[in-house]
């Protein structure tokens, strides 16, 4: 049986939650436009191309439809597309722009006027009842209607057996003390740091959520959790136990409609399996 345990407590004033690898807050640019990021390791080409992103929206009165065929042919979960560079892009716009002209749709693809902020991209997420979106690589997941006070953290711990042991399941943030009746995939967000961070989307343009948590996750502790306060808002952050990975988000509604929780769900079966391939990999490569 699962053990669970209560890992905190979040606050979100603005009213969106977010969810993302603290690897990544360093990204962030809040209500600024994304300003291109480099480590020293890049050629000329690759800095071309970041240099290049542009960000796009589909509009017209088929947009949402025409959102679809660019998900076919984009990672792009709505009818905005982020962080494009120049290599391969107007290929990719026109097959986007193309596929509503074949399938008899009003919309196209238009440029952004300028990049759009990460703070942005969240709210227009939330805007749309929620969904993922790219902060310069990384996937980012955004939820509105999350009620502004304390709501408590816990997760699930589970023994996957084999080589895997005991690791996380589910998180989840409980909003209400409703019945969930359906559950709807949010998005999904990128990790590279082996962590997760769940909190308010106005919290983040403050560094030291990123120092804190860091610090308080480095410390370890029983389960490496940390939290860290910014005026009315409470972050927290973990290790995910599960390394690097896509990780999904759902949102668990009552029959009415209202927003029950919300879960991340860190380990399933599949995580099982993969976890074991790469395991079974390291062995054959070390021996």
């Amino acid at each position: 049986m699962p053990e669970r345990y209560k890992l905190g407590s979040i606050a979100c004033p603005s009213g969106i939650l977010v969810a993302l690898d603290v690897g990544y807050l360093w990204l962030w640019s809040g209500t600024s436009p994304p300003q291109p990021h480099f480590n020293g390791s890049e050629d000329a080409e690759t800095r071309a191309a970041i240099q290049s992103m542009r960000d796009y929206r589909i509009v017209g009165p088929d947009a949402v439809r025409t959102a679809d065929i660019a998900n076919m042919v984009a990672i792009n979960s709505s009818r905005f597309i982020y962080d494009l560079p120049e290599p391969g892009r107007d290929a990719l716009l026109a097959k986007i722009n193309q596929g509503a002209s074949t399938n008899g749709l009003d919309a196209h693809v238009e440029q952004e006027p300028t990049r759009v902020p990460h703070r942005v991209r969240a709210q227009r997420a939330a805007d749309l009842g929620g969904g993922d979106f790219f902060m310069e690589g990384p996937m980012v997941v955004a939820l509105g209607g999350i009620p502004n006070r304390p709501l408590p953290v816990t997760a699930e711990r589970l023994d996957f057996g084999g080589n895997v042991g005991s690791r996380w399941g589910e998180v989840t943030v409980t909003v209400s003390t409703g019945r969930p009746e359906r559950s709807q995939l949010v998005g999904h967000f990128g990790v590279d740091y082996g962590t997760a961070l769940v909190g308010d989307a106005d919290s983040l343009s403050d560094r030291r959520v990123e120092v804190e948590l860091r610090q308080q996750i480095e410390r370890g502790g029983r389960f490496a959790v940390g939290t860290c306060r910014v005026g009315g808002a409470t972050v927290l952050g973990m290790d995910n136990s599960w390394g690097d990975g896509i990780f999904p988000v759902y949102a668990d509604r009552d029959a009415s409609g209202q927003l029950v929780s919300v879960r991340l769900v860190l380990g399933d079966e599949g995580r099982r399996q993969l976890a074991e391939k790469v395991w079974e990999r390291a062995q054959r490569e070390g021996s």
